[in-house]
């Protein structure tokens, strides 16, 4: 069973904290009208919580309007994605305590940089909850663990109907890399 952390702290308007706990980190308290403080916060994901995770995927792909068929079960999730053995971290985003999003990330290693990286391998807000800032808390997150842990690079892709998503990207100060193409090879298990 998790233990819960309560937290009162006055806070200047949409100021960010990073406050570490044992099974959550809270990324942002946003105060978005004059009586209620909203609490972000991402928890890593559990087996247990597999089917809300499978939710979010299937979210993704429908608002990406993902050009592959997604064959993800949650069994899938429970053994590849949040098993101990797992290379790849899930976690999921919450508003207050209410389930908004995902995101899932992994490092990686350049050999021309002779360093690891990071890379955001998806990143999904539900629609109501954007344009509140979360996905900025959570990039920048993302930047910070990346410098934390020595990282030459944090990176990911995005699919090029995604418009919105760019726009997001460039207001955070990405480079679309235009010199590099995805190639992929599909596993007999995946054919």
């Amino acid at each position: 069973m998790q233990a819960q952390l309560t937290l009162k702290i006055k806070m200047s308007l949409n100021e960010v904290s990073s406050i570490a706990g044992a099974d959550h980190q809270i990324i942002g308290l946003h105060n978005t009208t004059r009586r209620r403080v909203k609490m972000i916060t991402f928890k890593q994901a559990t087996k247990e919580q597999a089917g809300l995770l499978l939710d979010f995927i299937k979210g993704l792909a429908i608002t990406e309007g993902f050009p592959h068929e997604l064959t993800v079960t949650e069994s899938d999730l429970i053994e590849n994605l949040l098993s101990p053995r797992s290379i790849a971290n899930a976690h999921l985003v919450y508003d207050n305590d209410e389930p908004c999003g995902f995101f899932v990330y992994y490092f990686t290693f350049s050999t021309t940089t002779g360093r690891k990286g990071l890379h955001l391998d998806d990143l999904y807000i539900l629609e109501d909850f954007q344009g509140k800032g979360i996905g900025t808390d959570i990039m920048k997150h993302l930047e910070n663990l990346a410098e934390s842990n020595g990282c030459a690079r944090f990176e990911w892709w995005c699919l090029e109907n995604n418009k919105k998503a760019e726009g997001f990207y460039r207001e955070l100060g990405a480079r679309k890399l235009d010199e590099l193409r995805v190639y992929r090879m599909e596993t007999k298990r995946n054919q």
